[in-house]
């Protein structure tokens, strides 16, 4: 009987010690790195003629709406799928998760959607077309000031201007900088 349990451990022990710790440790995922931009495919018919940097989906609609008169109406875009021009003045400093952009009179917060893309950090200058969702954002003392954290440019931020809209963006292109309008 004693040479029965004495087998019984020696074979636990062997079949034990073929599994390392690294064998039973949970697998981690790899920290996700920012996504590099892509250059601008070729257009199609459908697709309006897009070139520069391209982050996030590619830009599809073909008619931009101004950040003047965007934020003139903001009832009449909000929710929608709606195609924006403009300069950008800042971006986020620790990802790249948002960016404002403006249009000389007019600045607007843009944001990746679900942080799923970012842009570069010193995208600022250049100009930029963005796809995305208009939507409405509270007044929130402690988000303005996560996002002044972030900033390299705090005096540019649409929300120490009252803006209460930003666009969450699905599609961001950056170009060289020239005047947008």
């Amino acid at each position: 009987m004693s040479r029965f349990f004495f087998l019984l451990l020696t074979s636990a022990f062997l079949l034990g010690g073929c599994t390392s710790p690294s064998d039973t440790a949970a697998p981690t995922e790899p920290e996700a790195a920012p996504e590099q931009p892509q250059e601008a495919p070729a257009p199609t018919d459908s697709a309006p003629e897009v070139t520069g940097d391209v982050f996030g989906q590619p830009i599809t609609l073909t008619d931009a709406v101004s950040t003047g008169d965007l934020l003139a109406k903001p009832g009449d875009f909000e929710g929608k799928t709606i195609l924006v021009k403009g300069s950008v003045v800042d971006v986020c400093q620790k990802m790249g998760c948002w960016m404002v952009i403006t249009d000389g009179e007019n600045s607007l917060r843009v944001t990746t959607k679900a942080h799923g893309f970012y842009v570069r950090k010193d995208g600022a200058g250049s100009s930029a077309m963005i796809q995305g969702t208009l939507k409405h954002i509270a007044p929130n003392p402690e988000r303005t000031a996560h996002l002044e954290g972030e900033s390299a440019k705090p005096e540019a931020m649409p929300e120490k201007a009252g803006v209460e809209y930003e666009l969450d963006a699905d599609g961001i292109v950056f170009s060289k900088a020239e005047k947008a309008g």
